[in-house]
């Protein structure tokens, strides 16, 4: 089941997920990133910013 009420205002449609697998040998896993206009990008390397984060920055 899907819910396609949201495509024309907000370009967003809603799938139901109805089955899952986890791979458990990977200790990093890449990460699939949705760019737009049909565009994906994968990635897999974690960056630790953490240093740079300052709260008043939100």
């Amino acid at each position: 089941m899907a819910d396609d009420r949201q495509i024309d205002e907000y370009g967003l449609f809603i799938w139901e997920v109805v089955k899952a697998h986890v791979a458990t040998a990977v200790t990093e896993p890449d990460t699939l990133h949705y760019r737009g206009q049909g565009q994906f990008r994968v990635a897999g390397q974690v960056l630790d910013l953490s240093e740079r984060f300052r709260p008043q920055n939100l």
